[in-house]
């Protein structure tokens, strides 16, 4: 009595820990039937309360977390015996089978059970395997920004304009690892002028190609992908020779590419989660 709520409200939290739509009903049990009035009685004892999870087609469906078993009671009245005797050694007799009733060597769940120590072994392993955990879904943060940007430049290879909006974007893709994000106010001519005075770098001619693969309606040709890869190629020398290889390093472990941290921090639980699922 009194603890409907404390698992209800357990049960509701843990399902929405986990992305399960939830939430906790507030009502009354059936009450006390009087088989003279036919009536049920219904008062505050009978409030209770009891966890709703959604189901895609099928809407809320009600879930009961509360036991509907009260706990075992051990205490017994004691008859009024004299004390000494056959009643001492009856009654001890009683209390010792009543103390080990639930009493269960090696592995159980009873009162008594006897829990194994954990292997230091074990601590280890599970130690680094939530350090390897760690450090493959950063990797995996790190290098899926880049390997995007190169899938997409790949497979529009074979449609020129296309091609040059896909370099397009990995430049400023690459740019905004070194801190020199495109404002979402900013046109591209403007974006270039700001990169040309910030760290004195030139695209004024991959905007312009980009510009015109983009806008101006005309199918460009073979000889303006080859044009978009010289000036890829100048790119990405300007940039070794502009920075130095710590700020080359920087910008490799950079998020500031990433779209927000909300989702970095989404796509990072959903690979602890898998990782952590399969080595169950």
């Amino acid at each position: 009595r009194g603890y409907c709520q404390h698992y209800a409200a357990s049960m509701a939290l843990m399902c929405r820990l986990l992305d399960i739509p939830s939430r906790v009903a507030v009502g009354y049990t059936t009450g006390t039937f009087d088989p003279k009035t036919s009536f049920y009685y219904v008062n505050r004892n009978n409030i209770h309360m009891w966890v709703e999870v959604y189901f895609p087609n099928y809407g809320w469906i009600n879930f009961e977390p509360t036991s509907p078993f009260k706990a075992p009671e051990y205490a017994e009245k004691i008859k009024k015996e004299p004390v000494g005797g056959e009643s001492a050694e009856r009654r001890l007799k009683s209390l010792k089978e009543l103390l080990m009733e639930d009493v269960e060597l090696g592995e159980g769940e009873g009162i008594g059970a006897i829990k194994k120590p954990i292997k230091p072994s074990k601590i280890i392993f599970g130690i680094f395997t939530i350090i390897g955990a760690i450090f493959l879904g950063f990797c995996s943060i790190i290098f899926s920004k880049d390997i995007r940007y190169y899938m997409d430049i790949y497979k529009n290879y074979n449609n020129p304009n296309r091609y040059i909006q896909a370099n397009y974007r990995r430049i400023i893709h690459k740019l905004s690892d070194f801190g020199i994000q495109k404002k979402s106010w900013e046109d591209s001519c403007e974006y270039a002028m700001r990169v040309k005075d910030r760290v004195e770098l030139n695209i004024d001619e991959i905007t312009d190609l980009y510009l015109l693969s983009a806008y101006s309606g005309k199918k460009l040709d073979k000889y303006n992908t080859q044009q978009a890869k010289i000036m890829i190629k100048d790119f990405s020398e300007s940039i070794k020779k502009k920075f130095v290889p710590i700020e080359n390093f920087k910008a490799l472990i950079s998020l500031n590419s990433l779209p927000t941290l909300k989702k970095l921090l989404s796509s990072f639980y959903k690979f602890i989660k898998s990782f952590w699922s399969f080595h169950k």
